[in-house]
């Protein structure tokens, strides 16, 4: 699904508009029904609305939306004052008070109402994007409404889902006011969504002859002494996403003290020069383990001496296709100009910090822009990228996708691999470094999603979320979700 700034989204409407010739109040008036069925679906039984209308378009929606509510039997009030007391009688709030061209501070009058508001803990209803927050950054502009849901028009604000926009915009749903298909492509959007209906072309299918060579052979290549369940937690990921064998080698002397609960994995051990640690004595056997396999997966827990990053760099001259993680990547940051060297089969999954070592700038500076971080770095490399956070971005061929999955019980030790372990499982079986990455990704999330669920988000494994991959992937190819449902008004 794209995603747009406020200035793409503004001149969609404008070409609707003026030359497909459909009239603004068209466009308001299925915007304002879109409002009101979101309303309807989620408070079936009429309550008392209380609108808040600012002056643009989304006032104009609010307006809209409570007429509709009022013919449905809702009691509908609209405000166009502070009056705080208005919005303390309603049982739903409608917020159609500032619109996407918000981008300077508020008025200490309007911030300080905006936070008496989400005070009143009410369920609010936020159109297009809630007020306060800036449509393309997502950076509040000194208070944001609190929504438990947003109607976004027309196509998703990228602002939803970076900085603040993520802890303010509550459930999103899409409201088609009717931009025709034509428009959107014409406009070249280069930034995405990613939901369950990219993903679902992309799962590969499994014939009733295939056996466990159909679906690939990866290497992790991993662990260190006191650091072996890192790649435990890779091989984990690679099987529970599908692949048909995966082999773990690690360090002769963490070998020696390895005890794994997952007997589907094979181990070789690397020879270390009685290190613990991956060393150049284990290059010979690498290319030997190397032969036959579908992908390898680099880095969780190898440590970062400069015996262990000479092996890196000889792993990334391979042909096969690779996934660089945690401290390959820390190693690559040490040699700068290995990043120019980087082949087009490699997927890079930095959290934050690693970011801002590889491009030599602070986790501060990625946090602020991570969207353009992402484009800038694809535009430099050949490499997939995949920045992880909340609301991981996938980056290659120019385009970027925004995760829409995943919440707070997933941050904790071991994601990571889990995660480098799916998108080595979708390599092996045949996914271009692109759609393996946002395909993990995108089910990683969910499956985190699912296990929260079960479980709670606090003292969430890793493990947990490795083992509920397979869920979310029958979620998605049942067409059992919908992470941004649409609704479309009639015409």
């Amino acid at each position: 699904m794209n995603l747009v700034t406020a200035d793409e989204m503004r001149s969609l409407d404008t070409a609707t508009i003026e030359s497909d010739g459909v009239a603004s109040d068209v466009l308001m008036d299925r915007a304002g029904y879109g409002v009101a069925e979101l309303v309807k679906r989620h408070f079936p039984n009429p309550v008392h609305v209380a609108c808040m209308v600012g002056k643009g378009n989304n006032g104009g929606d609010a307006r809209i939306a409570a007429g509709y509510l009022s013919q449905w039997g809702y009691s509908c009030e609209i405000c166009t004052s502070f009056d705080r007391d208005v919005f303390s009688k309603a049982e739903v709030i409608i917020d159609g008070l500032l619109g996407t061209g918000t981008r300077s501070p508020l008025s200490p009058q309007l911030a300080t109402f905006i936070q008496d508001v989400n005070q009143l803990g009410k369920p609010i209803v936020a159109i297009d994007i809630p007020s306060g927050l800036n449509a393309t950054t997502g950076a509040s502009c000194g208070a944001v409404v609190r929504a438990k849901y947003t109607a976004t028009m027309g196509l998703p604000k990228i602002g939803l889902f970076l900085s603040d926009g993520p802890e303010h915009c509550g459930k999103i749903f899409c409201i088609d006011i009717g931009i025709q298909k034509r428009r959107i492509q014409e406009a070249g959007l280069t930034t995405h969504v990613t939901t369950e209906a990219d993903i679902k072309p992309l799962l590969p299918s499994r014939k009733r002859e295939s056996h466990k060579g159909s679906f690939g052979h990866v290497l992790v290549i991993a662990g260190s002494s006191g650091k072996m369940g890192a790649g435990v937690l890779a091989a984990r990921g690679a099987l529970r996403s599908g692949a048909g064998l995966v082999t773990y080698a690690l360090p002769e002397r963490a070998f020696e003290h390895f005890d794994t609960t997952l007997p589907e994995i094979m181990i070789e051990s690397l020879p270390d020069a009685e290190t613990g640690a991956l060393h150049r004595d284990a290059i010979q056997k690498i290319d030997m383990l190397a032969k036959g396999k579908a992908a390898i997966i680099l880095g969780p827990g190898i440590g970062t001496s400069e015996e262990t990053a000479e092996v890196v760099h000889h792993i990334l001259k391979t042909n096969i296709p690779v996934v660089i993680d945690a401290d390959a990547l820390n190693c690559i940051a040490s040699h700068p100009d290995w990043l120019t060297k980087l082949p087009a089969h490699a997927v890079l999954t930095p959290h934050p910090g690693e970011m801002a070592r590889l491009i030599q700038k602070s986790a501060v500076g990625v946090q602020l822009d991570r969207i353009a971080t992402a484009r800038d770095f694809i535009s430099a490399h050949t490499a997939t990228l995949v920045l992880k956070g909340h609301n991981t971005i996938t980056a290659c061929q120019n385009t970027l996708w925004v995760n829409s999955t995943g919440n707070p019980g997933m941050a904790t030790a071991g994601m990571g691999d889990v995660l480098a372990g799916i998108i080595g499982g979708f390599l092996a079986q045949g996914l271009s470094p692109c759609d393996a990455a946002r395909a993990a990704v995108f089910l990683h999330g969910l499956a985190g999603d699912y296990t929260s669920k079960e479980k709670g988000e606090q003292g969430l494994l890793a493990s947990d979320v490795a083992d509920a991959v397979p869920n979310a992937i029958h979620a998605v190819q049942t067409q059992e979700i919908q992470t941004i449902p649409t609704i479309v008004p009639p015409l």
